[in-house]
């Protein structure tokens, strides 16, 4: 019977298809001096090596922001590299990114500062947004919970002696929350 097991296994495994990876980059000015290809078309270089593995390189000034419908839905790891043109992302572009995130359609590797990056900022205020549903559900017995979330102000670091955010603020009637606050 494991040799069953074992044979159905190698079987998916050697007919799986590729990991569809993309590597996105903003491509700024200054890069180049460290990396005359840029840095997002060398790890693509790298990747593009390694088996069982498909790599596209795309950068911020490709269209629909090298984040189009056919790039995005055709990805299983998304590599983000940026810098300083963050602000170049909104919300709305990388939202298609989110959905597949959260489906369990694609993982996310930020990179350098992609901390600062909107589909990473985004992540992580969706992820506070699912947990905050959990931590504060609502239940038969109560009434809806209605959640305030409060972006941070832009790019900008918080001092030391802020709150940690994620941070609930709970507003109870009755013993039970009705609204939450929370400061993504």
């Amino acid at each position: 019977m494991r040799f069953a097991y074992l044979m159905c296994f190698i079987s998916i495994w050697a007919s799986a298809e590729d990991i569809r990876v993309v590597v996105w980059d903003e491509q700024q000015p200054r890069q180049k001096k460290a990396y005359e290809n840029f840095l997002g078309n060398e790890i693509s270089k790298h990747l593009k090596d390694k088996p069982g593995i498909s790599v596209r390189s795309v950068k911020l000034d490709d269209p629909g922001k090298g984040m189009g419908q056919d790039v995005i839905n055709e990805c299983d790891v998304l590599i983000w590299w940026g810098h300083v043109r963050h602000h170049e992302i909104t919300p709305e572009d990388c939202a298609p990114i989110i959905q597949r995130i959260v489906g369990g359609k694609m993982a996310f590797i930020p990179l350098h500062s992609a901390h600062w990056s909107t589909p990473f900022m985004e992540a992580m205020n969706q992820r506070t947004r699912i947990d905050a549903a959990k931590r504060y559900p609502r239940n038969s017995d109560s009434p809806k919970v209605v959640f305030d979330f409060v972006p941070p102000t832009g790019r900008i670091s918080p001092a030391t002696n802020s709150i940690v955010t994620p941070a609930y603020l709970a507003m109870k009637r009755h013993r039970v929350a009705t609204t939450v606050r929370v400061d993504l």
